[in-house]
């Protein structure tokens, strides 16, 4: 009912038109305030804005850039839209369960919902600048990501139950892909992302999985602890690193000679029962072989970066190491069938030695193998031993004394070849030979400057004899000892 007969005029007329403008701008003030009802997000927001007291306007949320809003017990994010210009947003350690996010939220580039009991996540179109986003640690079975999600560079959804994620197929800027520890049965990665370096996608129950072919900058794939049998790998990921297939199902499993960068080479607790390696495959410095049905292998030459060789448990029967293996530390052979072992001469770094539980024999240990200070070989019905002096007078020296008291023959050799106990019998030249195990040429010469072959030797325990049965035709000769090409 009207306060004032609007027939009057003069000035009550003026003093009514007075009253209207002023009830106009009190109501446009009280349309400026921002309601926030959840009591977490009104404290984390008035901490952010250093007013503790008042109401909140829009103005006030306009100059709300970053925002942390974690641990807070937050249960709703009503009246946060009007934050237009938030950038950073953690929403960690709360208590919401779904989120419909915000639309205002446009310049939103970080967002954090880790540790919330969230069933439900809607992000709709308009988080067009979020270049990262965190969901770890959630109940949440299923995610989509919006269509026009393009700055997206960083996606983790960490150990949240998911059943179902939808990557779309314009993420040409994402870098860093965390899935892990999900419950994902497939997962389609769709052509368009070649800015991606890390996939992390361990401990779901993947079965399957294609890499496209545009994904060239991919340079780590971790898929270990999964179900898969089967995995493309293109030949186009030629940036690829790291690739962890533990504890997968594969039988078999193809690796282009493209990837020539590949570093590290999990395929542990497998069923593979043959594996090719490239010998373009020269950056190699771990693989990991152990626990698969493996009954023979070839190394390519040439892997001179490897340090780490696992084998262990596997069906090998026999195993002979290519040369230029120059910085090999471990070596794990435990658990197999081995009955013949060939190890290179140039293994000079390495350190350790897992033969345990085969059925070796006899085992030598070549010259170069001069910093082996760990050599296990319980479980192997041995008799025979053959390494060189230093390494037995020193490093090796308890496992020595050892293999000789269960009745074990330990055979010894110098580093350097030698010449001893020469003697001299009617028509021929008798003398001992005394060095690393291999083949030897013997050669003759009258003159010290030209030699000629006097015969082959085997010597295989570090020390052999040999005589010259042809030493009577000759009025003086004198020997040289090389080992053979």
């Amino acid at each position: 009912m009207p306060l004032i007969n609007v027939r009057f005029v003069g000035g009550i007329r003026l003093l009514i038109v007075a009253m209207l403008m002023a009830t106009g701008f009190m109501t446009c003030a009280r349309a400026q305030e921002v309601s926030i009802p959840d009591p977490g997000l009104n404290t984390a927001v008035r901490e952010a804005l250093q007013k503790p007291i008042g109401p909140l306007s829009a103005q006030d949320l306009l100059g709300l850039t970053n925002l942390d809003a974690s641990g807070r017990d937050i249960r709703n994010l009503e009246g946060l839209g009007a934050a237009s210009r938030l950038s950073f947003l953690d929403l960690a350690s709360n208590q919401l369960a779904s989120v419909l996010f915000p639309s205002g939220l446009t310049n939103l580039g970080f967002l954090d919902l880790s540790f919330n009991p969230l069933t439900n996540c809607i992000l709709s179109n308009g988080l067009a600048k979020l270049a990262s986003l965190v969901i770890e640690s959630t109940p949440l079975a299923s995610l989509t990501l919006p269509a026009d999600m393009k700055a997206l560079t960083t996606l983790d959804v960490f150990g949240s139950q998911l059943s179902h994620l939808s990557l779309p197929a314009n993420l040409s800027n994402l870098d860093f892909l965390e899935a892990s520890a999900n419950q994902l049965t497939n997962l389609t990665l769709p052509a368009g992302l070649t800015a991606l370096t890390v996939i992390d996608l361990f401990g779901n129950q993947l079965k399957s999985l294609t890499v496209p072919a545009d994904m060239t900058n991919l340079v780590s794939l971790s898929l270990f602890f999964n179900q898969l049998t089967n995995l493309t790998l293109p030949a186009t990921l030629r940036a690829l690193s790291v690739l962890d297939l533990e504890g997968n199902r594969f039988a078999s499993l193809s690796l282009s000679s493209n990837l020539t960068r590949l570093s590290f080479v999990n395929l542990r607790d497998n069923q593979l029962t043959s594996l090719a390696l490239s010998a373009t495959m020269t950056n190699l410095t771990f693989i990991d072989l152990a626990d698969n049905q493996l009954a023979n292998l070839t190394l390519p030459a040439g892997l001179a970066r490897l340090n780490f060789l696992r084998l262990t448990a596997n069906k090998l029967t026999s195993l002979a190491l290519p040369s230029g293996l120059t910085n090999l530390v471990s070596l794990f052979l435990a658990g197999n069938q081995l009955t013949n072992l060939t190890l290179p001469s140039d293994l000079f770094h390495l350190v350790q030695i897992d033969l345990g539980g085969n059925e070796l024999t006899h085992l030598t240990l070549p010259a170069g193998v001069t910093n082996l200070s760990v050599l296990v070989l319980d479980g192997n019905p041995l008799t025979t031993l053959v390494l060189s002096e230093p390494l037995a007078a020193t490093k090796l020296a308890g496992l020595v004394a050892s293999l000789r008291n269960q009745g074990v023959s330990v055979f010894t050799y110098p580093l350097a070849i030698q010449i001893v106990r020469p003697q001299s019998f009617i028509g021929a030249f008798h003398f001992g030979i005394t060095g690393p195990p291999g083949v030897y040429t013997i050669l003759g010469s009258t003159d010290l400057a030209t030699w000629t072959e006097v015969g082959i030797a085997n010597n295989s325990l570090g020390s052999i004899s040999f005589t010259d049965v042809t030493a009577h035709l000759f009025p003086r000769r004198f020997y040289f000892v090389r080992s053979a090409p």
